[in-house]
């Protein structure tokens, strides 16, 4: 291992000693989160960009953080800082010649709290892109307070994933695949896309009972879209 490949084993090897972190697993209902998703892409042209799935996670993620400030926060030596302004940070693969020389780098949205849901998605295309044509800033690769790392598209419909922490953040959200599966739903048995999600956190900053609330208020949202105007 060199270069990249040997910084990243590093990093996830520091994460796992450094931390005392666990991940929490859920599925949570977008069927009606996709039929409104359905309306702005139907406004591709008007709005300028085919607004993605992921645009409205981060919205609801932003939501959750809202309701529980301490996982959008970072261990400073002894300090837990809990931050005001939410910078997401995103997992973004940058395939090489092979899987040896692939890498993992995690881009920077800074100010998601403060971004409608287009200007989230033509902000993380931008930075996706400058990510892996090597043309990512300082300011790109830096300053994360939470970080989102997906699956979604890749891995085998319904797959829970438990990804690391990009540390100093303190929790991070797993998103994958999402899976079509009979559920009750308003006390009758539907056909409903259900998303499967894991939220690691670390628990020298986050117990058990603030971790959940936040879970809770994400899968709240994901599942009555209506909230991401609140």
């Amino acid at each position: 291992m060199q270069d990249m490949r040997k910084t990243i084993a590093n990093r996830m090897t520091q994460s796992l000693q450094q931390s005392a972190q666990l991940s929490s697993a859920w599925e949570s209902d977008i069927t009606d989160l996709l039929a409104l998703r359905k309306t702005f892409v139907a406004r591709e042209e008007q709005l300028g960009t085919r607004v993605s799935f992921n645009a409205f996670l981060v919205k609801a993620l932003v939501y959750a953080v809202r309701q529980v400030p301490i996982a959008n926060s970072c261990l400073e030596g002894d300090d837990i800082v809990i931050y005001h302004n939410v910078n997401l940070g995103i997992a973004i693969s940058v395939p090489g010649s092979g899987d040896y020389d692939s890498a993992l780098k995690v881009g920077v949205l800074h100010n998601v709290d403060r971004m409608g849901l287009v200007e989230i998605d033509i902000a993380m295309k931008g930075l996706i892109e400058r990510v892996r044509n090597g043309e990512a800033s300082a300011e790109d690769l830096s300053g994360s307070t939470i970080t989102l790392s997906s699956t979604a598209g890749i891995a085998p419909p319904g797959m829970t994933t438990t990804p690391l922490l990009n540390l100093p953040n303190a929790a991070l959200l797993g998103p994958s695949t999402p899976i079509e599966r009979p559920v009750v739903h308003q006390g009758d048995i539907a056909v409903r896309t259900m998303l499967p999600l894991s939220f690691t956190f670390d628990h020298r900053l986050l117990d058990g009972e603030p971790a959940a609330r936040c879970m809770s208020a994400l899968h709240d949202c994901l599942e009555h879209p209506e909230l991401l105007l609140a």
